[in-house]
């Protein structure tokens, strides 16, 4: 999708030179929409660990920055020749089944426990 604005705007700046300072605002705006949904993602990884093992919470900078590594490897492996086999394996085995069976007995949960307290 980001690919389809880039493409789009670098046509309508090749024809106006005015439109450059739009551009800049334009990338910019994705630039801190891309970092906003990174770092809410982490954030929450941060948090919920942190509260569950208190170790975590008085070393946080330490733990930020571990986290923070293991991102920068997992990019890293993305980014060989592999890289789109590990693609594959996330698509798959991470959104599919798993997340399905995981939601419905969530599902089933929460409406036996509200379903047994009315």
């Amino acid at each position: 999708r980001s690919r389809t604005c880039f493409c789009c705007l670098s046509g309508s700046i090749s024809s106006n030179a005015g439109f450059i300072n739009i551009f800049r605002h334009f990338f910019l705006m994705l630039l801190t929409l891309g970092l906003d949904s990174s770092f809410g993602g982490s954030e929450a990884i941060i948090t919920a660990l942190s509260d569950e093992f208190p170790l975590l919470k008085r070393h946080r900078e330490y733990f930020v920055g571990i986290l923070f590594t293991v991102y920068m490897f997992i990019g890293i492996a993305i980014c060989t020749k592999g890289g789109i086999l590990i693609m594959e394996w996330l698509i798959v085995y991470g959104t599919s089944w798993g997340l399905l069976i995981a939601v419905f007995c969530e599902t089933i949960v929460i409406s036996f426990i509200y379903g047994h307290c009315t």
